[in-house]
């Protein structure tokens, strides 16, 4: 249901492209919450694209995992996902360690020791709230 109320404002669009795309994901992410029976959204496996277009579909606030770290989504800019997270050390763009020890944003563009994006390692999204719609005045 929070999905298809999220994307209503796209599937009512008039940009085609728009519309596609969201159809497209809310199948997806349907299939993905039937296959699981929780709210729970398995993201192992899947491209990086893919990865995005459901992630896109979230609120903020939104809980993101990959082994060992759990994070919460702050939204998209100029194509770049931000989260906000603790930690200690991270791989920067140019595969240097940094240490951190804070709470931070950043993208999930960032490198894992193994080489591979905060992104490419996401194995799950959830959602652990209700959305709820604001009752109309009488």
């Amino acid at each position: 249901d929070r999905y298809i109320e999220l994307t209503k404002a796209r599937l009512y669009a008039e940009d085609p492209r728009s519309k596609e795309t969201a159809q497209q994901v809310l199948v997806f992410v349907l299939d993905q919450f039937l296959r699981l029976g929780s709210g729970d959204v398995h993201l192992e496996g899947l491209t990086d694209e893919e990865k995005r277009k459901i992630i896109r579909t979230l609120p903020m606030g939104a809980a993101l995992y990959m082994p060992n770290h759990a994070m919460l989504y702050l939204g998209e800019v100029n194509g770049h996902i931000y989260v906000i997270n603790a930690l200690d050390e991270f791989y920067d763009l140019d595969h240097k360690l940094q240490k951190s020890a804070r709470i931070t944003v950043n993208t999930l563009d960032l490198m894992r020791a193994g080489g591979e994006t905060w992104l490419t390692s996401l194995t799950t999204a959830l959602v652990p709230w209700e959305e709820q719609t604001p009752a109309a005045p009488e």
